[in-house]
């Protein structure tokens, strides 16, 4: 199994969170940034906890890092078209590659060959990869950089279409190439101020340590936020509030605070108990306990009495009575009406009639008349008040006269009215208000609050029944009686006289020693409770600490880096091998390296077992003096070439390797070598070179001549309008004679056709280019064809051999002579 195929394996363990930081170190040299790190954190706090979480999780894998090395066919870049806003790259570009040997792209500086090169080492996953590649900054409104990638898998042309938004189609396939530039040497050989080289892949290791530390600093600084309590009541130890706030835990329910509420009745017992452990005699508080027991029974017997005028029922008879004394005096009045209806007089069958009448029958009943009844039954009888024989018709009316009197509707009106008036006169004495009510009421207030207020306005309300009934008469028409006393006060009363009663009898037994200890335990119990539930939302705010301190707690146990140092161990174990370290060695000596540079494993470091540099320096320099102190930066360079190039020899593929401006800050001589290494490399495996150093170009060229391999060589140029502009030619003073004079010879047709079709404008332009192409075929005829490039520029070397096919010069361009 390879390095790669071992860490996504190995990756599965790791929590999710450890996951997907490998998936963002793989993809970007720059991670973590401090939102890497807000975001880790953040999953790491709700995955140890099991919460959903709002950060999407991305774990690593193999999409996410280079292709495994040592396995899978090998792959060769074929070219890269089409580009659109891949940094200030002409659009439609296409840089081909010669799919064997070398290929050797030259450009100057900003002509657009960093563009072409940050795309590939995009694509490819190379080691330093960069957070992305930006679209023509100097555009108002760029798109989303884009470009085609043609490459060929042991033979096989595919392409994939590569987006700044997302990885390519066959980001597998060009995982395989690798890629050596600036940022890949800082990824090979500088970490923390020395220089480290360790194969690809087990960098993630320590850089993942680093994240582990970030995110376990994270937490601990929030634990250290939550790490002061919450102001808390202090409670009696032996009470159960006390116990149940000695218990608080992250999983406390709230409701545990809530079932400690005190109920009313347990209320009104605290209020109690206060006054009476806070009164200096209980015997006196006996005895007014005991007063107002009386006086509470009193009132409920008082309120009775109320109820029973003023009460529902007292209203309905009330109300029955009015009607029952109405029925009496209709039927009276309509017997007046059937027995007086042949007299106008006034008051007929009223109350001084009936006087009238009654004297006639106390008179006949004296002996007036023979019978002694009044009329007399006897006929002709005579009238006992004007002493007149009575006639038919008088006899008549009298005989009614004498039925209506016996008849009873007007006793039974008068009954009613009697009765009426009575039960009016009884409720206008009823005792509704009593100088002592307020008092008392207050004193039911301050135990019950809303019975207090409620019996206050019973007694108002009894008050204002009594005064709107005692207005009312029976001549009045129609009666309007208000809502009656509500029921059940008298009730409540004797409960609360025989509540009291007991505080009384308590009070009395209060002066026992054991019974007040008793009371003073049970008040402290309650006062406990009372207090607590005062406190709820600081209790409720305590457990949310608790929780969240918990939940950091929990996110820490995932922040070690054990597991993460073991496996780094086994795997530099595993893939260090002899053969890296010897082909380290070699390509130092191939490099110049100096002798006492050396690679061996140092100090253990979080995350992996480090690899490192190390100068063999004398004994008083200690290890004090490091490499990136000692090494210039050129030798730094070599450093990295070295490691690239040991990695390379310890894969068993074949794939490309693409290399952007290698010999940067190398001296000569070691530009040589590493030209020389390039071009053994190239015998098999393709490699691409991006250069701005013509003599480092030439140096290329004359090593893969050496060693028999094809050098295929392009042009990256910038024109006015625009950089990229990609030529399938190497540059005019990189060209032989013969290819200077084909171009020559094109350009000479181009300029002949824009004047002669006078685009002057255009000619202006190509004119000088023209001169310059030239002055360089003049200069390169010279060094080929007269030097017989003995002498070339940009090579380091005079090949004196090749003098003797040089002609003398002197002869061919001596003046003629001067005729006598």
């Amino acid at each position: 199994m390879s390095l790669y195929a071992e860490i996504l394996d190995w990756s599965m363990t790791l929590p999710l969170w450890q996951q997907d930081a490998l998936r963002r170190l793989a993809a970007d040299a720059s991670a973590p940034t401090q939102k890497d790190i807000d975001e880790l954190a953040a999953l790491c706090h709700d995955g140890a906890n099991g919460r959903a979480s709002k950060v999407t999780t991305i774990p690593l894998n193999a999409s996410h890092v280079p292709a495994s090395a040592g396995t899978g066919p090998s792959v060769a870049l074929s070219a890269v078209s089409d580009t659109q806003s891949v940094n200030a790259i002409a659009n439609g570009q296409t840089l081909s590659f010669g799919l064997a040997g070398i290929t050797a792209i030259y450009g100057d500086n900003g002509a657009g060959k960093s563009g072409c090169s940050r795309l590939l080492r995009q694509a490819c996953h190379a080691r330093g990869q960069s957070s992305g590649i930006l679209p023509n900054v100097y555009h108002a409104s760029p798109n989303t950089p884009t470009a085609t990638i043609h490459y060929r898998v042991d033979n096989v042309d595919r392409q994939a279409l590569w987006s700044a938004a997302n990885s390519p189609a066959g980001a597998e396939d060009l995982g395989r190439v690798a890629v050596f530039d600036t940022r890949a040497a800082s990824e090979f050989v500088e970490k923390d101020n020395g220089i480290f080289w360790m194969p690809g892949g087990l960098d993630l290791f320590m850089r993942l340590t680093g994240v582990v530390d970030a995110v376990r600093d994270h937490h601990q600084r929030a634990l250290a936020a939550v790490a002061t309590p919450q102001p808390l009541p202090e409670l009696p130890a032996d009470t159960a509030a006390a116990r149940c706030l000695m218990g608080l835990d992250p999983t406390t329910p709230i409701g545990r605070i809530d079932a400690l509420a005190l109920t009313s009745q347990e209320t009104a017992e605290l209020q109690g108990l206060e006054t009476l452990l806070a009164a200096p005699d209980p015997a006196a508080l006996a005895i007014q306990h005991r007063q107002r027991a009386q006086r509470l029974r009193a009132l409920a017997t008082r309120i009775e009495t109320l109820e029973e005028s003023l009460g529902a029922a007292a209203l309905q008879q009330l109300h029955a009575q009015r009607q029952a004394y109405e029925a009496a005096l209709a039927a009276e009045q309509m017997l007046v009406g059937q027995t007086f209806t042949d007299t106008d007089l006034p008051g007929v069958g009223g109350a001084a009639w009936r006087t009238l009448w009654n004297a006639a029958r106390a008179y006949a009943a004296a002996g007036a008349t023979p019978d002694g009844h009044f009329p007399s039954a006897e006929p002709p009888g005579h009238c006992v008040l004007c002493n007149q024989p009575l006639s038919a018709d008088a006899r008549d009316r009298l005989t009614r006269f004498h039925q209506f009197v016996h008849a009873d509707v007007a006793k039974q009106r008068e009954e009613k009215a009697s009765a009426l008036r009575l039960r009016l006169q009884a409720i206008r004495v009823l005792p509704t208000r009593e100088s002592g009510d307020p008092a008392l009421v207050g004193e039911v207030a301050g135990q019950h609050p809303d019975g207090g207020s409620h019996l206050a306005a019973l007694l108002d309300q009894a008050a204002r029944l009594q005064q709107v009934i005692a207005g009312l008469s029976l001549e009045q028409p129609a009666w309007t009686l208000p809502e009656p006393l509500a029921p059940a006060w008298p009730a409540w009363l004797r409960q609360l006289a025989d509540a009291t009663q007991h505080e009384a009898q308590v009070a009395e037994q209060s002066a026992q020693p054991a019974t007040r200890a008793a009371q003073t335990t049970r008040q402290r119990e309650l006062a406990a409770r009372k207090t607590l539930l005062a406190a709820r939302g600081q209790i409720a705010a305590e457990i949310a600490r608790l929780a969240d301190q918990a939940a950091h707690k929990l996110a820490l146990q995932t922040c070690t880096t054990t597991a993460i140092s073991r496996k780094a161990g086994e795997l530099t174990k595993t893939y260090v091998t002899d053969q890296l370290l010897q082909g380290f060695a070699a390509e130092a000596r191939a490099l110049r390296l100096p002798e006492r540079v050396s690679y061996s494993p140092s100090r253990n470091e979080k995350g992996t077992t480090d690899q490192r540099v190390v100068l063999e320096t004398a004994d008083w320099a200690g290890r004090t003096a490091t490499p990136v102190q000692v090494l210039s930066e050129g030798e730094r360079r070599a450093v990295a070439l070295a490691a690239f190039l040991a990695e390379l020899g310890t894969r068993d593929d074949h794939s490309a390797i693409v290399l952007d401006d290698p010999v940067s800050s190398l001296d000569h001589d070691r530009r040589q070598a590493v030209a020389g290494r390039l071009a053994h490399c190239a015998a098999d495996r393709q490699v691409i070179v991006f250069t701005h150093d013509l003599v480092f170009l030439h140096m290329l060229g004359a090593e893969a001549k050496a060693c028999g391999v094809d050098i295929t060589t392009r042009e990256i140029r910038r024109s006015s309008a625009a950089a990229g502009h990609c030529a399938e030619h190497p540059p005019t003073k990189a060209m032989s004679i013969k290819a200077l004079l084909g171009v020559l010879k094109t350009h000479q047709q181009t300029i002949t056709a824009q004047d002669r079709n006078a685009r002057f404008d255009a000619y202006a332009r190509e004119l000088p280019l023209g001169y310059g192409l030239l002055r360089e075929a003049w200069e390169r005829a010279v060094e080929e064809l007269l030097f017989n490039q003995t002498v070339m520029r940009f090579d380091h070397r005079i090949q004196t051999q090749r003098l003797k096919t040089v002609h003398d010069i002197s002869e061919s361009i001596s003046p003629p002579s001067t005729p006598a």
